[in-house]
């Protein structure tokens, strides 16, 4: 299934979106860079949580946030810039994470709260991990992909029984990340 379709399926208004990585380390700052952009158009929970997720537990316990959506770079055995969506248990037995022993401690730690029901990881794969701010071209686009996916195609759908959304209406607007410039266009629910 479609990455686009699963994430559509996924998020609902009980949903935080965290990004997570190393600024340092090019393509491992995927989810940074990711999760900046999503600040950046609103409308969506969003922690930039940079290489220690587990330091969010208490925050998203209190929020009460049912679902967790990491965003990150990942070794799963695909092209550069290919994008998936995995559960974090399959993710954490089958392929290699720049954070593995940070996500195993978040993913316990989040459980052992008992608000979370479910977390998955969308993972980009990277082309390099060596020191660097900037991220490779095909890992970029892919990431500019899911900012605009997020800014023009999405409108998650609101969770039974939870009458705040959590995702304002978006109104027409320009946005700057870090040098991408995007033109958002999303219909007010």
């Amino acid at each position: 299934m479609d990455w686009k379709k699963q994430l559509e399926d996924f998020i609902d208004n009980t949903t935080v979106i965290m990004g997570i990585g190393s600024e340092l380390k090019s393509d491992d700052r995927v989810g940074i860079y990711i999760a900046e952009g999503l600040k950046e158009i609103g409308g969506y929970s969003v922690i930039v949580a940079g290489p220690t997720p587990e330091h969010w537990v208490g925050f998203i316990a209190k929020k009460g946030y049912r679902k967790v959506l990491i965003v990150d770079s990942v070794i799963f055995g695909g092209e550069s810039g290919d994008i998936q969506l995995f559960d974090i248990d399959e993710i954490s037995e089958r392929f290699g994470l720049t954070h593995t022993s940070s996500l195993h401690l978040f993913a316990d730690f989040i459980s052992g709260e008992g608000s979370t029901e479910s977390i998955r990881i969308l993972a980009v794969e990277p082309e390099t991990l060596v020191l660097g701010e900037e991220l490779s071209h095909k890992v970029k686009k892919s990431a500019d992909e899911i900012i605009r996916f997020f800014a023009t195609d999405f409108s998650p759908q609101p969770h039974k029984g939870h009458g705040d959304s959590r995702f304002a209406p978006m109104q027409n607007t320009d946005c700057k990340v870090k040098n991408a410039k995007f033109k958002i266009n999303k219909k007010n629910t």
